[in-house]
């Protein structure tokens, strides 16, 4: 920028030159025949040269190109002209310079094309020879298209419409706005010379979109159109391309879409539970529905279609029924759904209900039904199992999310809906395959491999009616059931007239456990405050605040009731505040020293409580660490820590109870050390502590079984980094192979 300011002047100087005649200022003649005479007066804006050329050479370099924009010397400076002042007719039907014996002028011989330079007013002649086609065909044949399919006045060029397509998906730009842009380009004023094109531009648009290949939308993409006539506003689809035929689907969801639907069993899905309640009030469309391929991000064939009220069985069945009629040939079918273990459940009962005509016999088809890995956290641990893309075979490292990347920049052009599918890119993920495929297989191997493992696992996927080898029979022990028991001893001491509780409504198990509640979330509390910025909102530190005061005032009612129970708490509770640095200052909740059993005495309901908090400890340590290695999810490392944190603390607590409890034998289930994996690739201990046997089961049994979900799911990754590499070096086949054949395709044009 320094250097420029050296050449502004001569900057300035060059393009207030071109703004003049140039090296035309003293030249008085044409350049552009041998014999031409007049005066050079007019230039092109288009053309590359900055050349002057009379008005007749002017028309005759621009016979092939007449909608460039022209300007003529007005005595001092430059004014718009247009090529029809300056006499150029543009004559369909023939080639460049031929003569039509019968050329039929445009109504009151005014046309206007609309291109990306400004909107254009021309001198057009139809021909009206005796095998001349519609005025429409002859446009479309100039590459032009026509506004009307009768006696056309305006017509915009592809590349305008391309133009348009594209400035919409990325600045997001109407098509108001882009009319707006074409006038300003034509002369400046925001007001179009010519008549007003607008809604024709807008019906051009509309149409030529449903010839273009690029539409990429989830079922939960925000939408809403107004309930307009379908005589006014018809649809244009008709079944073409990725859209379901619009008459049929709508007729069948007023017959079939008014019962109400099935409410989910597993986790709280809104799109499914609200879908009834969905305020739809004068709207005809609340969303779009689409089928996608999960491994490339495309569009299938004949599977988008409108939401009425949100995201309803019924319109998903359709979707995926009408899609599926283009997959016979295909054997194995894996489909993902966020929701798909309730919306799975009585799917192919429901299909006899919907037209004969897109029935899916699935007689010699396997059919899995999976849910994204993003989506599957959320789910219950039942469905984590029997969904999950980390378990199935054939999937390589397919995540399923392919319809929710589009979102970023779809859903601020929503009343487009459409959007460009983005191109797997394989070298790169080759690339990554490749080594993590090696990485796995090696760690795998290094496990000790049982043959009746293998077996089980290989029948499983052979048929998932088979027991599943990753489901955990035995039970864990957790602290709520840990708490029901001591809740049911309780009331069972009552009925035989033994009463420990020294408080009406809090017995000695309640205050225990709801004790160590307030531990954790005392934990919980510090880990958010030492998270919180110095830059923090004041919204967050309110929202900060809110949960401390809660806190306090929830410890200092358990600190009362506690008393009854332990009263040599209150000498311990008077000697933390004299100790403390300021007695003035009220103390944070955080700081407050619980006084648990584990501190001051023993009791056998902490011990029971403490046991069941480490074991739940180590099983959201696990999952997590299963998280981490499958699935990148934000906070994954921080609930690692508080998992270990948890655990330890437990820990801490069981080993201050052990000697007044006489429980000596407690370490070797529950060790004190930490460790995801030893340097020789063997499972840590983390894997290996047992859980508590069912009916039937031994200690060694429940080990075996702990080992064995593990070895399971070592396997499924090694595999699945198998699998992804075959698929991509497929993938890069199929398109070095289509790309050769379409080479070949092209050669044959030619002849």
């Amino acid at each position: 920028m320094f250097t420029w300011l050296l050449e502004r002047n001569s900057f300035l100087l060059k393009l207030l030159r071109l703004d003049g005649r140039g090296d035309y200022i003293l030249q008085d003649t044409c350049r552009g025949g041998i014999e031409c005479l007049f005066p050079p007066l007019y230039r092109c804006k288009d053309c590359f040269t900055t050349e002057l050329y009379c008005k007749h050479c002017t028309v005759e370099k621009h016979h092939e190109i007449p909608l460039h924009r022209i300007e003529y010397w007005n005595d001092g400076y430059f004014s718009h002209a247009t090529l029809k002042f300056l006499g150029l007719r543009i004559q369909l039907s023939h080639a460049c310079g031929e003569c039509c014996y019968n050329p039929s002028p445009a109504f009151h011989d005014n046309f206007v094309v609309l291109d990306i330079n400004g909107v254009h007013e021309v001198a057009l002649d139809f021909c009206a020879c005796q095998l001349a086609q519609s005025h429409a065909i002859q446009l479309l044949r100039t590459r032009w298209y026509p506004s009307t399919t009768t006696a056309p006045q305006s017509a915009a060029t592809p590349r305008l419409l391309h133009h348009f397509h594209i400035l919409s998906f990325e600045s997001k730009a109407s098509a108001f706005e882009y009319w707006q842009l074409l006038a300003h380009l034509t002369n400046n004023t925001g007001v179009s010379p010519t008549k007003d094109c607008y809604e024709a531009l807008l019906r051009m648009i509309k149409q030529c979109w449903k010839f273009a290949l690029f539409l990429a939308i989830d079922a939960n993409f925000r939408l809403a159109r107004k309930n307009v006539s379908f005589d006014v506003d018809p649809g244009l689809s008709r079944g073409w391309s990725y859209f379901v035929e619009d008459r049929e689907f709508k007729s069948f969801l007023n017959d079939a879409g008014t019962l109400p639907q099935e409410k989910s069993t597993c986790a709280s899905h809104s799109a499914v539970n609200l879908a009834d309640t969905k305020n739809a009030r004068g709207l005809a469309v609340t969303g779009v529905g689409t089928v996608d391929c999960t491994r490339h991000n495309l569009k299938r064939l004949c599977a988008i279609g409108d939401l009425q009220k949100g995201e309803r069985y019924v319109n998903m069945d359709y979707l995926l029924f009408s899609t599926l009629q283009h997959t016979r040939d295909i054997i194995v079918l894996n489909i993902s759904y966020n929701i798909a273990c309730q919306w799975s459940k009585h799917i192919w009962k429901c299909m006899s209900s919907y037209p004969s005509a897109i029935h899916f016999d699935r007689t010699d088809k396997n059919v899995v039904f999976l849910v994204p890995k993003f989506h599957l956290p959320a789910h219950i641990n039942a469905c984590q199992i029997r969904f999950s893309y980390n378990l199935v075979k054939g999937v390589g490292r397919t995540d399923g999310e392919a319809p929710e990347r589009g979102w970023a920049n779809i859903n601020p052009v929503a009343t487009s809906t459409c959007e460009m599918g983005p191109g797997s890119r394989l070298l790169h993920r080759i690339k990554t395959a490749i080594p993590e495929y090696f990485n796995q297989m090696l760690s795998h191997e290094r496990l000790n491999e049982v043959n009746a493992w293998k077996s089980l696992i290989e029948r499983w996927e052979e048929d998932r009616s088979q027991p599943n080898p990753f489901e955990i029979m035995s039970k864990s022990m957790s602290q709520a059931a840990v708490r029901l028991s001591l809740s049911q001893k309780e009331a069972s001491d009552l009925e035989r007239g033994v009463n420990d509780s020294l408080h009406s409504d809090i017995s000695p198990s309640i205050l225990i456990s709801s004790g160590m509640d307030y531990e954790d979330q005392q934990c919980h509390l510090r880990r958010d405050h030492r998270a919180l910025s110095v830059h923090a909102t004041d919204l967050q530190l309110a929202k900060f605040q809110e949960r401390s005061n809660a806190l306090q005032r929830k410890i200092a009612q358990w600190c009362t009731i506690q008393l009854l129970y332990f009263p040599s708490v209150a000498h311990l509770r008077s000697s933390d505040i004299e100790s403390s640095i300021d007695s003035t200052q009220e103390e944070k909740p955080t700081d407050i020293n619980l006084w648990l059993p584990s501190q001051i005495s023993f009791s056998k309901y902490e011990w029971d409580l403490r046991r069941a908090q480490a074991f739940d400890a180590l099983e959201d340590l696990r999952r997590h660490l299963r998280l981490r290695t499958h699935l990148y999810i934000k906070n994954v490392e921080i609930n690692v820590s508080v998992a270990a944190e948890r655990y330890h603390r437990a820990w801490n607590a069981l080993s201050a109870l052990a000697p007044s409890l006489a429980r000596d034998a407690w370490t070797p289930e529950l060790p004190n050390e930490f460790g995801e994996s030893s340097g020789n690739h063997t499972l840590s201990w983390i894997w290996k502590v047992r859980g508590v046997a069912t009916a039937g089961m031994e200690g060694e049994a429940v080990l075996s079984e702990a080992l064995r979900v593990e070895w399971c799911r070592s396997r499924a990754c090694a595999n699945q980094w198998v699998e992804e590499v075959e698929l991509l070096l497929e993938e890069m086949r199929c398109v070095s192979a289509f790309l050769a054949w379409h080479a070949a395709w092209w050669d044959e044009q030619a002849t």
